[in-house]
């Protein structure tokens, strides 16, 4: 019997899961990993990560706007909703969990 009481689950496989779970591992395995301030430490990270992100597409929409349409609306507004378009389809490929 392990140290932590439950057979087959001693501190160091909850030690590697953690490491694992921290670097991207699946998300079952998170789940069984993470508890108390670990989740909370990956929340924050989460909502770092995405108020970085609104904060970068709101810095390219003003320069864009700025540089290239600044006294034509209608494409200045394509423009804006292209980038828009264009961060939603990156954020569900690449980013989104």
């Amino acid at each position: 019997m392990s140290t932590s009481g439950h057979p087959g689950f001693d501190t160091r496989t909850r030690e590697n899961l953690c490491i694992q779970a921290s670097r991207g591992g699946s998300p079952r395995r998170q789940s069984v990993a993470l508890t108390g301030r670990m989740q909370y430490n990956v929340a924050m990270g989460r909502q770092t990560i995405a108020i970085l992100y609104v904060v970068a597409m709101v810095i390219v929409i003003i320069g864009v706007d700025i540089v290239a349409f600044r006294h034509h609306f209608w494409p200045r507004l394509l423009a804006n909703v292209g980038i828009v378009l264009l961060f939603a389809a990156f954020y569900l490929r690449f980013l989104k969990n």
